[in-house]
């Protein structure tokens, strides 16, 4: 481990902030419930939203897809994928709310796009009447 140059001493290891991450991820829970063993929330807060701009968690899903699919037999490139999409009621924003006529629900529509793996390729969060 590299000698510290001067600053501040560091709070939490780094090794905390993954493991918050993937503590939120996986159990869906919001950032400021995380458990007190690990990073306070701002800090992996920050560090997962400064990936997610830059782009760095689609790279790591692609790469991920691709490693996953060749361990398989499979071409490196994906050759499907499976659209999904529902209407999920909602009252949280009345901006927001939409009528979906076909399956008669207020509120928004999830799309998410998987690959044959079970991988998600996209997803996205619309107003419920925005037609697939």
């Amino acid at each position: 481990m590299q000698k510290s140059k001067g600053g501040r001493k560091r709070k939490y290891p780094y090794c905390q902030i993954p493991n918050a991450i993937t503590c939120v991820l996986r159990s869906g829970c919001a950032w400021h419930i995380l458990a007190h063993d690990l990073a306070r929330s701002r800090r992996p807060r920050h560090f997962f939203w400064l990936r997610k701009e830059d782009g760095r968690w689609e790279c790591a899903s692609a790469a991920l897809g691709i490693k996953l699919g060749v361990a398989e037999g499979r071409e490196p490139e994906h050759s499907a994928a499976i659209p999904d999409g529902r209407s999920v009621g909602t009252a949280e924003k009345p901006g927001e709310q939409r009528d979906d006529v076909g399956e008669k629900v207020n509120g928004r529509g999830r799309h998410v796009l998987v690959h044959t793996m079970g991988l998600v390729l996209r997803a996205a969060v619309t107003v419920a009447n925005l037609l697939d």
